[in-house]
């Protein structure tokens, strides 16, 4: 059935509506019952003109509105009942419509409008109505008389406004008869501004009619509704209704009935809808009007919070108490309140409403509140304002006050201000909170670098808080202080007893910054793996409980972890979240993430990066006195400098040495170290070295040994020394998990010597290593492993790939240079044999028909002329050719580099990483492809000796352009497949699987015409040598024409 909308536009199928009423009205009495504008009497009228026989009346403002209703039921039934009609009497009229043959549905509507005699006589009808009469009430409330015993014999069948409401698909119904646009996402917007209220919508969409397309860039506001909203259904609810609709406007959604179900009254007549289990909440319409300050007045709006205040005091929901309290603005009740159980709301996360209250008191609050409103303060990271809320609360010298204010200043990064705290407090040694304050200024102590009063103020704390409750706050931040301390010192087994003691029975915070303390000393002792599972626990603690400066401090941790371990990607994203975290409080604790950041960038080659990092951290921590944050920048800044002006390195290197910080003393010998080899100073080098591997033992700091092996190993004058020495720093770091470290040994080893079987394809691994971290083995960087790796590259480059060139520390080393083309010659055969050869077969090939004595002169002068051109000053001198006693001369890996070897191993590794489909295949491919520069030896192509080597290598390209084609061909790239096919063709032009391969390739990128021509030119190469060509592939897809010519 379809019904004529509101707007007078067209019809609105209500199939489900419908239905409803059909089956309510075959039950004696069915109610209607919804808001004024809910559409009962147009929903009513569209059904009862189907067919239904229906009597209509509505109540009259004076009269005998029953007497009326009477008259009109007898006229209604007249026609369909024999005889003349009974006297209006109540009784005979009843048994008079007894013999009614079909149902006769009287409808009353508006009967929340009758009078006393009307509403009497309805609810006879409805008790005693004869068999066939119907009675449909529609009304905005319930019936002024009970139908509950009706209810309860199944006698009463019901609609309200949830079966009245518009759904999507009418209101897209609605909208394309008023304005011819159906939209169904302006139909669900509508919905959810409307609730499905029907007159709310027939104006929203007469609104619509004003507003240009795209209309739902424009949706007009409801201010159209609102006066019909005030007068037709505000001002008619009784006060009971209004109180409710009052509470649920200012208060927002709430679980709790009110008296007599009057929400439940409310939901059925289309003013409230379900928020959740439980939950009501206003309809939009009216959420949008009752939100306007003039609806509901302030008397209103204080009164209903002060209500809902006492009712959740009662409940024990302190939280929801204190903030209606707040916005009722009752300062007294407020500040008892907190004074009562503003600590509890702390402890349960409920920070912010504490921090609003105090701001209704302002400078009224007492001290105890202003003792907590500090606390909520630092929960919240504010140190600055925790510190001014806790000088407020008392005196400074209480020890109580003391200890937070000294707090608040190490939170800050301000030690000396913490310690004058600290001084300014006085007790009698006895208390809790004295042994907080003298664990505090052993942290303080610590961070400026004085560890031996640091220990006396950690021995005061304890002693101390073994005179308090076991298990209480002060004993574990006396335990803290004493792991602090011992780990300062070196101490790592007491530093391992107090972290385990100071986790014992710790709270949640405390235990935060435990493990992010334990994160930093395990980070420096060389264990990242521990070190990052502390700083994530830290991290977990720090989110559940909102402290911010505790997530800052975990993430600095996390980045400096995951920076040891390789994996500056991860590291990078927690460095920035904690310079962020710093940032936002002023902290100079920001001094430690920018030190981490430096060093990534400095592992990375980025020295104007990392210098910047370290030069800002340094200007934050050193006004500090923050030892820590002083010496890592130091130490970084002296590390980068080491490049450009060696000086100002020795300088920085030498401060961060005098400043004296345990942690970092291993790694400040280190750098001055480094910076003296480069130098070339030996012999401070040596000294630091052996200075810093003692103390590294001693602290059991077994990443700093293993660079200070490396270290002893590049200054030391016997080349015996160097194995030894960097096998066992390759291990260490192996076995910590830096990966990058071991890269940078593996090389050291390699380069250092000597040369042991497969050490190249090792070194090769390495090298590829230290570039996927972002890191170029063999470039100028910053003073350390990384940059003795670079130092101590082979000074020559033999390339015989393409035109055979020589490089001598960078620089091409010109033909005139040699005297003799037999020189060059010699190293052409070395390359092309690639493995050392007898002085007798030298001999042949260079001189195949002379007297082997002269041949032997002539060799012998060969290589000193090899020798004499390619030598020269550095820490890499010495010669490119390698003799044996046994007589036979190679090339010496550790001084010569040869392209033929990298490529050859680059296309082995890449091939088996294709063969085992690894995801990085494609990569390792197009880095092999890369290093084959030209074919073997291409200005002297006609040597026998060389025809072998060129055979392989060209077979090997060719291998790694096939797995390059198949793989990218795989990932869609027609282009890179293209040119690698073409690169085959170019080598083979009768290559009869690369031909296809590019033809099929062209063709899936529907680049047809491409496609025929390399096709055409296939067929060509394929006749030239006798082959029949293959057809030419078919077109994917439907994109072949039909033949339609039959």
């Amino acid at each position: 059935m379809g019904r004529r909308d509101q707007l007078g536009t067209g019809t609105v199928a209500r199939p489900v509506l419908d239905d409803a009423l059909d089956t309510a009205a075959r039950n004696r009495v069915c109610l209607v019952i919804a808001a004024a504008g809910w559409g009962k009497t147009t929903a009513v009228k569209e059904w009862a003109a189907t067919g239904v026989t229906t009597a209509w009346w509505s109540p009259e403002s004076s009269g005998d509105d029953a007497g009326r209703l009477l008259t009109h039921l007898v006229d209604a039934a007249l026609p369909h009942l024999p005889g003349p009609a009974p006297a209006t009497e109540r009784g005979a009229i009843c048994d008079w419509l007894r013999d009614l043959p079909a149902d006769l549905h009287l409808v009353i509507d508006d009967l929340h409008e009758a009078g006393e005699h009307a509403v009497s006589l309805i609810a006879d009808l409805c008790r005693t109505a004869p068999p066939r009469l119907r009675l449909v009430l529609l009304s905005r409330h319930e019936p002024p008389f009970s139908l509950e015993r009706l209810r309860g014999q199944g006698k009463v069948g019901e609609i309200d406004a949830g079966l009245l409401a518009f759904d999507t698909d009418e209101i897209a119904e609605l909208l394309d008869g008023a304005l011819g646009d159906g939209d169904v996402a302006l139909a669900h917007e509508l919905s959810e501004r409307t609730g499905g209220w029907p007159a709310a919508v027939c104006r929203a969409i007469e609104s619509l009619r004003t507003v240009p397309e795209p209309r739902r860039s424009g949706m007009p506001t409801a201010d159209r509704f609102h006066p019909y909203l005030a007068e037709e259904v505000l001002d008619r609810e009784p006060e009971r209704a209004r109180h409710a609709l009052h509470r649920l406007a200012v208060l927002g959604d709430v679980t709790s009935e009110e008296p007599g179900g009057v929400f439940t009254d409310l939901a059925r007549r289309g003013l409230l809808r379900p928020s959740g289990t439980g939950r009501w909440a206003l309809v939009p319409p009216l959420a949008e009007f009752l939100a306007e300050p003039r609806t509901v007045t302030p008397e209103i709006r204080t009164s209903l919070h002060r209500q809902a205040a006492e009712e959740d005091h009662r409940a024990g929901r302190h939280e929801r108490a204190l903030r209606h309290l707040v916005a009722a603005r009752d300062t007294e009740r407020c500040a008892a309140l907190l004074t009562d159980v503003g600590g509890r709301l702390l402890d349960d996360g409920h920070v912010d409403v504490v921090l609003d209250a105090a701001a209704l008191l302002g400078d009224s609050a007492g001290e105890a509140i202003a003792l907590l409103v500090g606390q909520a303060h630092r929960l919240r990271g504010r140190w600055p304002e925790a510190a001014a809320s806790w000088r407020r609360a008392g005196s400074p010298a209480d020890p109580a006050l003391a200890w937070r204010i000294a707090a608040a200043a190490l939170a800050r990064a301000e030690p000396a201000e913490a310690l004058d705290a600290c001084s300014a407090a006085h007790g009698t040694g006895t208390t809790s909170d004295e042994a907080r304050l003298s664990a505090i200024a052993a942290l303080a102590h610590r961070l400026t670098g004085d560890v031996a009063r640091g220990r006396e103020a950690a021995t005061r704390a304890e002693e101390i808080a073994a005179r308090c409750t076991p298990g209480s706050a002060a004993s574990t931040a006396a335990r803290i202080a004493r792991a602090v301390l011992a780990a300062a010192r070196g101490d790592q087994r007491e530093a391992r007893t107090a972290w385990f003691d100071a986790a014992e029975n710790a709270p949640a915070v405390p235990l935060g910054r435990l493990h992010a303390l334990r994160a930093l000393h395990c980070t420096e002792a060389g264990e990242p793996a521990p070190a990052l599972a502390h700083a994530d626990a830290a991290l977990r603690i720090a989110e559940k409980h909102g402290d911010p400066l505790l997530r800052a401090h975990a993430l600095t941790q996390r980045g400096t972890a995951l920076a040891r371990l390789g994996r500056f990607d991860e590291a990078t994203v927690a460095i920035d979240a904690a310079c962020d975290g710093f940032g936002r409080f002023g902290t100079g604790y920001l001094a430690w993430p920018l030190c981490v950041r430096g060093d990534v960038h400095r592992q990375r080659g980025r020295l104007e990066r990392a210098r910047s990092a370290y030069e800002e951290a340094l200007a934050l921590a050193e006004p500090a006195r923050d030892v820590l944050g002083t010496s890592a920048a130091l130490i970084g800044l002296a590390r980068i400098r080491a490049v450009d002006d060696p000086e100002q390195a020795r300088a920085l290197a030498q401060r961060a040495v005098d400043l004296g910080e345990h942690l970092h003393e291993v790694r400040a010998l280190l750098t001055r170290g480094w910076i003296a080899w480069e130098a070339g100073d030996l012999e401070p080098a040596i000294a630091d070295a052996a200075l810093a591997a003692e103390q590294a033992r001693s602290r059991g700091d077994e990443p700093g040994l293993a660079e200070a092996l490396a270290l002893t190993a590049v200054t030391s004058p016997d080349p015996l020394e160097h194995g030894p020495a960097l096998d066992e720093a390759v291990q260490i770091w192996r076995e910590g998990g830096f990966a990058v470290e071991e890269a940078q040994a593996v090389l050291l080893r390699h380069r250092l010597g000597p040369v042991r079987d497969g050490a190249g394809a090792v070194a090769d691994l390495a090298e590829r290593t230290l570039r996927e971290h972002g890191a170029t083995p063999d470039s100028r960087t910053a003073a350390g492993p990384l940059a003795a790796v670079a130092r101590l590259a082979p000074p020559v480059a033999l390339r015989a790939l393409g035109v055979f060139r020589i490089e001598h520390a960078g620089l091409p080393v010109p033909r005139a240079a040699w005297q003799s083309r037999k020189a060059r010659e010699l190293l052409k055969i070395l390359v092309a044999k690639r493995r050392p050869l007898r002085r007798e077969e030298l001999m042949e090939l260079l001189w195949p028909e002379v007297d082997p004595v002269r041949a032997g002169n002539r060799l012998s002068v060969l290589l000193s002329t090899v020798r004499d051109v390619l030598s020269g000053p550095g820490p890499m001198t010495g010669s490119v050719l390698l003799t044996s006693e046994t007589g036979t001369v190679g090339l010496d890996p550790r001084y010569v580099r040869v392209d033929v070897e990298a490529f050859l191993a680059q296309a082995d590794r890449a091939l088996q990483a294709h063969r085992d489909e690894l995801p990085s295949a494609t990569a390792q491919l197009l880095d092999a492809e890369a290093a084959y520069t030209g074919d073997f030896l291409e200005d002297d192509p006609y040597q026998a000796w060389a025809d072998a080597l060129a055979d392989e290598l060209r077979t090997t390209h060719v291998a790694v352009l096939r797995a390059l084609t198949r793989r990218l061909r795989a990932e869609g790239d027609t282009d890179r497949v293209a040119r690698f096919a073409l690169r085959l063709l170019r080598d083979d032009c009768y290559d009869e699987e690369a031909h296809l391969d590019l033809v099929s390739t062209l063709l899936r990128a529907e680049r047809f015409g491409e496609a025929r021509r390399r096709y055409e030119l296939y067929s060509k190469r394929m006749r030239e040598i006798s082959v029949d060509p293959r057809p030419f592939p078919g077109i994917p897809g439907n994109r072949r024409r039909t033949d339609t010519s039959e």
